[in-house]
């Protein structure tokens, strides 16, 4: 009979394995999706999956030391990663060290490296999360405490995204703040209540911003707002359309020859659509979900609350973005810069994305202790 401990490294085992196939996976889609704009833009057709490789090989060995590490370290480290998070952050505004692209400054740049801090943002959000609700001393029912540490936690991050301005990131910390409180044990109703209350500020912030109305009109209707957005998922559909069953084969995309600006990223999934077809994007979801269960699975074989959370959170964040990607390519969701994790070029997501199988790796193969988390 299999005890617990030896399913749980089985777990992690299938985790790493599930995650090193979506990796190589994304290496080739990289390959085949960006060649001729890596060529058109750097004079070679192997820079972008130069870099998607060096992500894959340092993320593996972030998975090395992080199933090293000490869970002693892992249990304090919610309060410095918060603080280096917030500190990356506020340097996305100090004039020579951001990065702007397409109008937001969300990139850090050190020479040839690019740090986007909202990733680290979401997982720094996850662990302080995690570490406040599993104390003993903290009390779910209490919604002045719920709110108001939780409030200002949020308000803090949301003030530094808000400004590059990302607000596709401040809608994934809501989102994910939510379901740890719900998960965390607070009522149904206060939750959809917060949810309810979250609308006439999320209509406004869209409403504010004309590039963010365009998205929503470019959703509902694409072909009458070909100029605002509506021309990427009108590029989606039709990759989706030529792959048909069997797909056009590998390397013989049409759309992503300048017609989907984002090929390489945000619809990747589109270009594998287009040349392994129907089968093989299929083949791909299949992958993912057995991925999020795997994740699931963990959680539930944690017993300690911190980590039983802390996985939930990690998993939740991933799942959330890639049910967000996949949405946004079939037109299910308006366009946001939401990239398909493992998959999708660009080493800041692919790293984050790591992040998170490593810490749930660890989890699966440490044993669980009740263990005081007064100290956040």
């Amino acid at each position: 009979m299999e005890t617990k401990e030896n399913h749980k490294k089985k777990l992690s085992y299938n985790l790493l394995m599930t995650t090193f196939i979506l990796c190589f996976i994304g290496i080739l889609a990289n390959y085949s999706a960006s060649a001729l704009k890596s060529y058109d833009l750097f004079g070679s057709p192997y820079l972008f999956v130069y870099k998607q490789i060096f992500g894959v090989a340092l993320g593996f060995f972030f998975i090395f030391l992080i199933q090293k590490t000490p869970t002693s370290l892992i249990e304090k480290a919610p309060l410095p990663f918060f603080c280096l998070t917030s500190l990356l952050l506020a340097l996305v505004f100090v004039p020579g060290v951001y990065h702007t692209v397409g109008g937001a400054a969300r990139w850090i740049k050190f020479g040839p490296i690019s740090i986007q801090p909202a990733e680290l943002a979401k997982v720094s959000l996850v662990f302080l999360l995690a570490k406040n609700l599993s104390r003993p001393s903290f009390r779910i029912k209490r919604l002045s405490a719920v709110y108001l540490s939780h409030l200002f936690i949020l308000s803090f991050l949301t003030f530094f995204l808000l400004k590059q301005p990302d607000f596709g990131s401040t809608f994934f910390l809501f989102v994910i703040t939510f379901f740890m409180l719900f998960i965390a044990g607070l009522n149904l109703f206060h939750v959809m209540g917060s949810f309810l209350l979250m609308l006439p500020v999320t209509g406004w912030a869209i409403y504010s911003e004309p590039y963010r109305m365009k998205r929503i009109l470019s959703f509902l209707n694409p072909w009458d707002n070909m100029d605002h957005g509506g021309f990427q998922i009108i590029q989606s559909y039709l990759a989706f359309s030529n792959g048909g069953l069997l797909g056009s084969g590998f390397g013989n995309s049409k759309q992503k020859l300048f017609y989907l600006p984002e090929a390489h990223t945000d619809f990747i999934l589109s270009v594998l659509a287009e040349e392994l077809g129907f089968i093989g994007v299929v083949f791909i979801l299949l992958l993912f979900l057995y991925f999020i269960f795997i994740c699931f699975s963990i959680m539930n074989a944690c017993e300690d609350p911190y980590k039983k959370l802390l996985a939930f959170g990690l998993t939740s964040l991933l799942t959330l973005q890639i049910v967000v990607n996949i949405g946004v390519v079939l037109g299910l969701l308006p366009t946001k810069g939401s990239s398909l994790p493992f998959l999708s070029s660009g080493v800041s997501s692919l790293l984050t994305c790591m992040l998170c199988v490593g810490i749930l790796s660890h989890l699966a193969l440490t044993k669980d202790a009740q263990t005081s988390h007064d100290i956040v």
